[in-house]
């Protein structure tokens, strides 16, 4: 589907990790397609994000608003809707792509760490979501797309103790929510 006809709004998609990789790709793919974008990271990314905004501005003329926040801090999801509630910016795909991988034994990882991980990849995808899919209920439309990774469907390996677990969960948690959700007019995959 089109981000938009001649007649309404362009959709919008919230990207989060979307200074590279995966969630670049992703924004990419949504500018093409015509919708609006806002784009999430960290602070320390805002060069790399900002970049990428004037490059897919002057490319497809789409409309993109920038979001920098930290996701290992638990207020942030609750900061991400509240600000793009005041600016009346309704959220149409969610994309939570944030996330990274450390290959390090288990026990030679400092405990904070693992949280910020955890944080990271499992409870600021959950927060996200639990946040933004009320108005796409109410809406009958939404879209939202956890991104996993094959690893979460493989044997566990050593010196990834969390990674795959934590894809096995956004796999589980993704299909669960998909089940909940399919008479709702939200998809999630």
């Amino acid at each position: 589907m089109a981000g938009h006809t001649n007649h309404e709004a362009p959709r919008t998609a919230l990207i989060t990790g979307a200074s590279s990789g995966i969630g670049a790709a992703f924004a990419d793919v949504y500018a093409q397609k015509g919708y609006a974008l806002v784009l999430h990271a960290p602070p320390w990314e805002e060069a790399t994000l900002s970049v990428l905004s004037n490059s897919l501005t002057e490319q497809y003329g789409v409309r993109i608003h920038i979001l920098l926040s930290d996701l290992t801090d638990p207020q942030a999801p609750s900061q991400i809707f509240d600000e793009l509630t005041a600016l009346n910016l309704q959220v149409d795909i969610l994309v939570n792509s944030a996330g990274f991988a450390k290959y390090a034994d288990f026990q030679d990882t400092d405990w904070l760490q693992h949280e910020r991980f955890l944080s990271i990849m499992i409870q600021a995808v959950c927060h996200m979501t639990y946040l933004f899919t009320p108005n796409m209920i109410e809406r009958g439309y939404g879209r939202i797309i956890n991104v996993a990774s094959i690893a979460g469907l493989m044997p566990g390996l050593p010196s990834l103790a969390f990674y795959g677990a934590a894809k096995a969960f956004l796999i589980k948690f993704s299909e669960s929510l998909a089940a909940e959700l399919a008479l709702d007019g939200v998809h999630v995959t």
